[in-house]
């Protein structure tokens, strides 16, 4: 089921596709095995630092780049950007990540690309959920909470409860951040979009 959910001054896209996210678990399980630990991702381990590794394996992930690139579309058209006909998307990053029990990511941004979203493969109860900010709080990488300024709402954070096969699309400025995790084992597609 598609959803908009305003928040603020963007949208959050979601859709939910299960049956992708079973089929995609265990090639999942593949590439973590391969993956070596990283010590800028404590508690878990992520593709992110070796973009050969999933490469290798982008034969089983075909159908997930298919669904991800017809869902994106879609949230492009209903943000009403005036595009030219040609205009088409790029996959600038994709990584698998496995967050462990009390892992978690600090607020971020994804400069550099339009969209940025996660496609949950593995999320067992008690997993953390995925937080959004308010563009009206100003981004200081070094800084665990963004400094608060006036906002229509007075209201600076969305927490969006992930489960799996959950799919979520934002514009790649909204900071955002995962708190810490409590299961065992939350498993993720993440991922990177440009207009080309």
């Amino acid at each position: 089921m598609v959803k908009m959910i305003d928040l603020f001054r963007t949208t959050l896209y979601t859709n939910e596709n299960v049956e992708l996210a079973k089929s995609l678990l265990e090639p999942c399980k593949t590439v973590l095995k391969e993956t070596s630990f990283h010590e800028d991702y404590l508690y878990g381990k992520t593709t992110f630092f070796d973009d050969d590794l999933l490469k290798k394996h982008n034969d089983k992930f075909i159908n997930f780049y298919k669904y991800v690139s017809q869902q994106a579309l879609i949230y492009i058209k209903q943000l009403k950007l005036d595009l030219k006909p040609e205009t088409k998307l790029k996959f600038n990053t994709v990584w698998i990540s496995e967050m462990y029990k009390h892992g978690s990511h600090g607020l971020h941004t994804h400069h550099g690309s339009f969209l940025s979203g996660n496609f949950y493969i593995h999320c067992p109860p008690k997993s953390s959920p995925l937080l959004l900010y308010t563009y009206d709080y100003t981004f200081d990488p070094f800084c665990e909470v963004p400094k608060k300024e006036e906002n229509p709402t007075n209201n600076y954070m969305v927490s969006y409860k992930v489960e799996e096969g959950h799919l979520l699309l934002w514009k790649a400025n909204v900071p955002h951040s995962v708190p810490q995790n409590h299961s065992d084992s939350r498993i993720t597609i993440s991922f990177n979009l440009n207009l080309i």
